[in-house]
């Protein structure tokens, strides 16, 4: 019984990620790439490194120049929070200077997340 409990379980945080299109995400991240670099040793571009950005706290990449909306900000990157940031960065952190209006469509969001999970580990 405690097996079937713990597969059904593991069922249900494994949908939301087998849902989301990896490659459909690498072709939405080409837009972030223009502005973020994503893998461990690149350069910082117009923003800021995106090398293990899940569980980083928000505006942490030593040596770039954050605004003081991200500076203050006291969270943690997870997708929930990269999602709702994506969405519309000026709404869900004012102050915010990234110049990305925001990506609307949630299995979008879910795809490029997930492209990002992987591409940025």
């Amino acid at each position: 019984m405690k097996r079937l409990l713990v597969a059904v379980l593991l069922a249900g945080l494994a949908a939301p990620a087998a849902a989301a299109d990896i490659r459909q995400g690498r072709g939405l991240a080409k837009s972030c790439s223009q502005c973020h670099a994503f893998k461990a040793g690149a350069a910082d571009k117009f923003g800021p490194s995106l090398n293990r950005i899940f569980g980083r706290r928000v505006g942490s990449v030593e040596g770039y120049p954050y605004s003081a909306a991200m500076k203050s900000a006291s969270w943690q990157w997870t997708e929930e929070t990269l999602d709702a940031f994506i969405a519309s960065p000026k709404a869900y952190l004012p102050g915010s200077q990234m110049p990305f209006p925001g990506l609307p469509d949630a299995e979008d969001r879910a795809d490029l997340i997930a492209y990002l999970k992987r591409a940025t580990r």
